[in-house]
């Protein structure tokens, strides 16, 4: 088996393969014919070749290029547009710069894939760009909505704002219409008398009092207002428009009073002296009921036998109740 070498032709500078081997090869870049001596290892051009051409045209441009003086595998190039070629005298013609096209053409591909990274680089910055966008956006609509919500509630607010005082600048205008002098909180813990003569200076017409009846009932040392309806409402503010003639309940607490004495101090005491001591400390409901029969032997006349002071028979000093809840005393007349 002839074994094969590479070797560098010596026309196009291209390793090409040819058998180790005396004998003539044509190279398969630039198509000419080479001899290759296995005696000294040479492969070189051959220089029996007919050169009967003087002259050949670019075929870039179609410019005459002189070919008369150029050797068997000579490079030529176009006094025209500056292309180079090899001259090949074994087929009469000339043949393009196979390296120098070659490297125009690697420079043109690292021409354009320089120009496609520079494009998807900048694709990429685009997209990047428009995400940053997209989710900015996504991360701010939420918030964008709440600012909105809110400027909008505040604009109708204002709107109705707005309308109401206009119509209670037409309402103020007809004389049975007033204003409250307060709010319904201003009134909460003051005395029923400041209240109603508050509602009377203000011009209302209708002011009454009630008393609230709670079962968890808590000390007070005067009537002191809970609340005040208008019309059966409890809400309402100076801006509200009234009429004089609408109907001002003050709903409060009533005022608590603690026994005088406890149930057995007050057992042994004569029914008039045990009223006498209740009217005195403030309560104003008594009522004295006549037991039939006779108090012991050693008992003085109209001795009290038992005091209901509220629901309570048996009471201490700590006990209290309404200053007008019904007190009741029991005694013997005899």
């Amino acid at each position: 088996m002839i074994e094969k070498i590479y070797k560098r032709c010596p026309c196009c500078d291209y390793f090409i393969e040819i058998e180790k081997r005396d004998g003539i090869f044509r190279c398969q870049f630039c198509k000419n014919l080479l001899k290759y001596s296995k005696e000294i290892d040479k492969l070189y051009e051959l220089e029996n070749i007919d050169r009967s051409l003087d002259s050949c045209s670019c075929k870039k441009c179609g410019a005459s290029i002189n070919i008369r003086n150029a050797s068997y595998s000579h490079m030529v190039t176009c006094d025209y547009c500056g292309e180079k070629y090899f001259y090949n005298a074994a087929t009469k013609d000339i043949k393009a710069n196979i390296i120098h096209h070659q490297l125009k053409h690697e420079e043109r591909m690292a021409d354009k894939k320089k120009e496609l990274e520079q494009q998807r680089h900048e694709q990429k910055m685009e997209k990047k760009k428009f995400n940053f966008i997209t989710d900015t956006l996504d991360n701010a609509l939420p918030w964008i909505f709440i600012v909105l919500f809110w400027v909008c509630l505040f604009a109708s607010v204002l709107v109705s704002d707005k309308k109401t005082a206009e119509k209670n600048a037409i309402l103020i205008q007809t004389p049975d219409n007033i204003r409250p002098p307060h709010n319904d909180e201003y009134y909460i813990n003051m005395t029923v008398e400041e209240a109603i003569k508050s509602f009377i200076d203000a011009g209302f017409t209708d002011v009454t009092s009630t008393k609230i009846f709670d079962k968890k009932l808590k000390f007070s040392s005067d009537e002191l207002t809970k609340y005040v309806t208008i019309d059966d409402l409890k809400n309402f503010d100076q801006n509200d428009i009234k009429n004089r003639n609408s109907k001002v309940v003050i709903h409060y607490l009533p005022k608590t009073l603690y026994a005088p004495l406890s149930s057995n101090d007050l057992s042994k005491k004569t029914m008039p002296e045990a009223k006498q001591i209740f009217e005195n400390a403030g309560f104003t409901n008594i009522l004295t009921v006549e037991i039939e029969g006779r108090a012991g032997p050693f008992s003085s006349k109209n001795k009290v036998d038992h005091i209901v002071f509220g629901d309570k028979d048996y009471f201490t000093t700590s006990k209290f109740i309404d200053k007008d809840d019904l007190i009741t005393i029991y005694y013997y007349s005899k």
